[in-house]
């Protein structure tokens, strides 16, 4: 913005800026840049925890017969299905 206006000055006193035409749009870029990094994301769901792996093991273990809702309700936590599934298959 600056710069385009600084084109509709007359030639004397362009000759005598203070900055060159340049600056101003270095000093944006710069400002953009910095304003949109943002800190690395991890991929993917957090690991589920151990203790909770190990409780899901030993109920689907004494229990083969429960599906992921009894197990779920009987360990009296909040696990996704296929947190279940990963846990009890290993």
């Amino acid at each position: 913005m600056l710069s385009a206006l600084a084109r509709g000055l007359p030639a004397v006193l362009r000759a005598h800026r203070l900055v060159a035409p340049g600056t101003p749009l270095r000093r944006h870029r710069r400002l953009i840049a910095r304003h949109w990094t943002y800190p690395p994301r991890r991929m993917g769901r957090p690991a589920t925890d151990p203790a909770v792996v190990a409780l899901i093991q030993r109920l689907a273990r004494e229990n083969p017969r429960w599906g992921y809702e009894r197990i779920v309700a009987n360990c009296g936590i909040w696990a996704t299905k296929s947190a279940v599934r990963r846990s009890a298959e290993s």
